[in-house]
């Protein structure tokens, strides 16, 4: 907790010791997940499938094979996420200059 005129640390003490040590004990264990390098190219695999809605066209095409009518859709669906990714990239992410973070 800060002393008095000091600056608080966002989100430390804001909802008492009790969720504090909650969030330190949460961090503990998830580092060991976070330092596993199976776990870290697991997780970069499912970020990359989730970059242009890659993981929504696997799925559409998977069911597109199975009927000409789910064939129609899984196009249709490619054309809207990719019609989605276009507004959202060039148009929304722009207007707010939101940047990716990098590691």
């Amino acid at each position: 907790m800060s002393s008095v005129g000091e600056e608080p640390t966002p989100g430390i003490g804001l909802f008492g010791p009790s969720v504090d040590a909650f969030d330190q004990r949460a961090e503990q264990l998830l580092e060991i997940i976070r330092s596993s390098k199976v776990a870290g190219r697991v997780f970069l695999a499912a970020s990359h499938l989730g970059d242009f809605s890659v993981v929504w066209h696997l799925i559409a095409v998977a069911r597109g094979t199975t009927s000409n009518k789910r064939a129609t859709q899984a196009f249709a669906l490619s054309a809207l996420l990719g019609a989605e990714s276009l507004i959202v990239n060039q148009g929304v992410k722009r207007i707010f200059k939101r940047e990716r973070p990098t590691t």
